[in-house]
C-alpha cells in the first residue's frame, strides 16, 4: 500500500478547520485565533528587540564593550547612577513644564531624546554582559563573539520579559543598570596607567 502524505495530512487538519468553521459559524472565531496572533506577537517582538540590540552593538561596539565590564563589575552602582539619572530626567522634566510653559516642550524632547539613546546603549551593554555570561557557562565556541553575546542576551531578555510582572521588573532593572554602566563611562574619566619605575 502507497503513503499518501498529502491525505495524512488533510486528516491531521480536518479537526482544525472543522473547529474553524465551528468558530466561524458560532461568531467564536475571534476566541480561537487570539492564542495564535499572541504567539505571533510575541515572537515577532523577541524578534524584533534582538535585532534592535544587535544593531545598537554594531554601530556602538566600544560602548557597549566597556558598558558590559562595568554591568559585570558593579552592577550595583551602575544601577544606582540608572536610577539618579533617570530621576534627574525626570524632575528637570517637571521642572521645564512648571517654567516654562511653551518651551517646555521642546526642552523635554532635549532631556529625553539623550536619555533614550543611552538607554538603549544600556541594554545592548547589559545584553551583552548576559549573554556572555551565558555563553561561557554553556561553553559555546562563540563565547568570545560579542555579535553573539548581544544576541544571546537579547533572547534571554525576551524570554524572562514573558514572564508577567516579575520580566518586566528584570528588564527595568537590566535597562536602569545599563544605563547608569554607560552614563559611567562618559562621565568619568579613565584613570591614567601607573608608570614602572
Amino acid at each position: 500500500m502507497r503513503k499518501r502524505p498529502a491525505l495524512l495530512a488533510a486528516l491531521s487538519l480536518a479537526p482544525l478547520v472543522t473547529q474553524a468553521a465551528d468558530g466561524l459559524a458560532t461568531g467564536r472565531l475571534g476566541e480561537l485565533a487570539a492564542p495564535v496572533l499572541m504567539g505571533v506577537t510575541v515572537l515577532f517582538l523577541g524578534l524584533g528587540f534582538t535585532a534592535a540590540m544587535l544593531v545598537t552593538h554594531l554601530a556602538v561596539p566600544g560602548l557597549t564593550r566597556r558598558g558590559a565590564l562595568l554591568v559585570r563589575r558593579t552592577p550595583g552602582r551602575s544601577l544606582l547612577y540608572g536610577l539618579l539619572l533617570t530621576l534627574a530626567i525626570f524632575l528637570g522634566l517637571m521642572l521645564a513644564k512648571a517654567a516654562f510653559p511653551v518651551a517646555g516642550n521642546l526642552l523635554g524632547v532635549v532631556l529625553v531624546l539623550p536619555w533614550a539613546a543611552f538607554a538603549c546603549i544600556g541594554v545592548a551593554a547589559t545584553c551583552h554582559s548576559l549573554g556572555e555570561s551565558l555563553l561561557t557557562a554553556a561553553g559555546s565556541p562563540h563565547q568570545d563573539s560579542a555579535p553573539w553575546a548581544v544576541g544571546a542576551g537579547a533572547v534571554l531578555l525576551s524570554l524572562i520579559n514573558l514572564l508577567i510582572g516579575l520580566g518586566q521588573i528584570v528588564l527595568l532593572i537590566a535597562i536602569l543598570t545599563g544605563l547608569g554602566a554607560v552614563t559611567r563611562q562618559l562621565l568619568t574619566r579613565p584613570r591614567p596607567a601607573n608608570p614602572q619605575s
